[in-house]
């Protein structure tokens, strides 16, 4: 690959990343967020990998992810608000009954949710639910060389 073809993926790559970053961290929430912790944008490059999994992770971090799941409601009083992270996860678009199960299923037992058990859950979920779709869009195939 010639330098400059090379140069132009890297920066799409970036662009790409610095994009998902903006859109995860940059709404209300996780501004107040990135401000009470001290966390600059910049300072999550390389916090999540191609499938949207949190591959990089510090106490920092943690706390910042804490703040935000508190602060749109899913954990209260260091708990899990299951009804508001099922109806979180099925905005995603998810099926209800698949986002209870996927939460049911990553969710840890009466434990007190730290920062670092809420990214677990996330990346739990985001790896069940891609699960899910793959083997609805597998079964689909299947359906259509059926017929």
């Amino acid at each position: 690959m010639s330098a400059v073809l090379w140069r132009i993926t890297l920066l799409c790559v970036l662009l790409q990343a610095t994009h998902v970053l903006s859109e995860y961290f940059d709404n209300e929430h996780a501004q107040r967020c990135r401000e009470e912790n001290k966390v600059e944008i910049s300072d999550l490059e390389g916090v999540f990998d191609e499938n949207d999994i949190v591959v990089r992770s510090d106490s920092r971090l943690h706390a910042l992810m804490l703040c935000m799941y508190q602060r749109q409601n899913l954990i209260k009083d260091g708990k899990y608000v299951r009804d508001a992270v099922i109806k979180h996860i099925a905005e995603r678009p998810t099926p209800i009954d698949v986002a209870e199960k996927v939460f049911d299923k990553c969710r840890t037992e009466d434990e007190e949710v730290t920062g670092e058990i809420a990214i677990n859950l996330r990346n739990c979920l985001i790896k069940e639910i891609g699960e899910y779709f793959a083997s609805v869009k597998g079964s689909e195939s299947n359906d259509t060389r059926n017929h």
